[in-house]
């Protein structure tokens, strides 16, 4: 008999998931934080914290000159 490797979708889902999530103002991870999904979807959240962080710098630089 074969068994069949349980098949998860690939981890970019929950990064985006993440990632969206804190764009929306979602600020539950759905995901047990301790699996890989949940850690995905954190690094995703994280992801677009510190990328909506360099926009605000970056426009605060500029208003500045």
């Amino acid at each position: 008999m074969i068994v069949k490797e349980e098949r998860f979708p690939p981890l970019s889902v929950q990064f985006k998931e993440g990632y969206h999530a804190f764009v929306r103002g979602w600020l539950i991870n759905r995901y047990d934080e301790t699996s890989f999904k949940g850690k995905e979807w954190q690094r995703g959240f994280d992801r677009s914290y510190f990328d909506n962080l360099d926009k605000k710098v970056a426009h605060a630089k500029q208003t500045i000159r």
